[in-house]
């Protein structure tokens, strides 16, 4: 009785394990992914001309805050650094 359920908390034991090393170890080459956009918004606001505005903010400002209205208005170009509010801000 013992030994049975110490062979299924090893079989459990092991399963974790392998579980864990497959998603730790196995690349994962999406180059659409959705917060690798951030190397692309820091390559624009290096190459935008100063005076210029910087918009920063989580998802809501990626969503919502519309650039092109507020460049066309103002007359400075304008970087929306927005991408996700747990990311911080950037190291700009």
């Amino acid at each position: 009785m013992v030994m049975s359920i110490l062979k299924k908390i090893a079989v459990l034991f092991g399963l974790v394990i392998i579980t864990i090393a497959g998603v730790l170890l196995v690349p994962v080459k999406r180059p659409d992914h959705f917060l690798l956009a951030s190397l692309d918004k820091e390559h624009r606001l290096y190459q935008l001309s100063s005076p210029k505005i910087i918009v920063v903010g989580g998802s809501n400002t990626i969503f919502n805050i519309d650039s092109q209205t507020i460049s066309d208005s103002i007359g400075y170009p304008v970087a929306n650094m927005g991408l996700h509010a747990g990311l911080g801000l950037c190291s700009c």
